[in-house]
């Protein structure tokens, strides 16, 4: 099996070894075709790889970059038409940032957890923040092409937006059981994705005080306030410093609401609108589950 890791630094492996893909730029189409998980065409890769370049010789520089990439992989994982590439649904194939969405996905659909007990969604959360190793793609960039990097930097943000729902979900419903340390260990990690995110920082001094770690929520408290004036010059919002007051007085309710979370960013979409799914490409769209998108009736076996 293939399996393509885009959580942390980008990486690949087939049946536990480990792949090298031999340029950036192979690793970078490599990572574009399997997060947006449907067809492509080769205009808009090339434009987003090769800005600069005129578009004949952009289209033959993603020729010979595909050329590389199919060979890096080995197998017939790309698939592509004389218009677009996509990922071969029939690849045995699997890919971390896919599986990640396809677990929100599930709790998105079910629409009812923590309120509501429910096994799958917390398995699902459980196993989607265990999936989130590092940042999409940490610490790689790729020089001259600008529209890369910030489809790069949005896919970051939205699945950093995507683990901190879920951390903040399994932090409410285990604190709501008393499951203390499983609380702070979730409450902990949300937090540190952001530490000016006051809606972690008050759960997390309740957490601490349905612990019976009260001067833990104070120190806490005090950081914060600190983090906000030196990066922000403001205050710490009315609905924490009251918590604050009332756990330094010694009667700090428990479950009291605080800062609303922000809201969460969609996925990114695809740098242009996807080609009408007809004849070869009519089912090219992205699964539910994270696995590659629906077969591609033809395929040219030429890059």
């Amino acid at each position: 099996m293939l399996r393509v890791h885009l959580f942390g630094p980008p990486r690949c492996e087939r049946d536990g070894e480990p792949l090298h893909l031999g340029r950036r730029l192979t690793t970078a189409l490599n990572a574009y075709l399997f997060t947006v998980g449907q067809a492509v065409s080769r205009e808009t890769l090339a434009t987003l790889f090769w800005p600069e370049t005129d578009q004949a010789a952009a289209l033959k520089n993603l020729r010979r970059e595909l050329a590389r990439l199919k060979r890096d992989l080995g197998g017939d994982v790309v698939a592509a038409t004389r218009a677009h590439l996509a990922i071969d649904p029939a690849a045995d194939a699997w890919v971390d940032v896919a599986a990640f969405r396809a677990r929100l996905g599930l709790v998105r659909q079910h629409a009812h957890f923590p309120e509501t007990d429910c096994t799958p969604c917390r398995e699902a959360l459980a196993e989607a923040v265990t999936l989130y190793s590092g940042d999409f793609m940490a610490g790689f960039n790729l020089l001259h092409s600008p529209e890369f990097d910030s489809w790069q930097r949005y896919q970051q943000e939205t699945l950093r937006d995507g683990l901190a729902q879920a951390l903040r979900r399994l932090a409410t419903w285990h604190a709501a059981r008393r499951h203390d340390d499983r609380a702070i260990h979730y409450a902990r990690r949300w937090l540190a994705l952001d530490p000016l995110d006051e809606a972690a920082r008050h759960m997390l001094m309740q957490i601490y005080v349905g612990a019976g770690q009260q001067a833990a929520a104070l120190r806490l408290y005090d950081e914060g306030a600190r983090l906000l004036r030196e990066e922000l010059g403001i205050e710490p919002a009315a609905a924490t410093t009251a918590l604050w007051q009332a756990i330094r007085d010694g009667r700090a309710p428990q479950l009291a609401p605080g800062p609303q979370p922000a809201p969460v960013s969609q996925p990114a979409p695809v740098s242009q609108p996807a080609p009408p799914r007809t004849g070869a490409l009519a089912a090219a769209a992205p699964t539910s589950l994270g696995s590659p998108p629906h077969s591609l009736a033809a395929k040219t076996n030429s890059p």
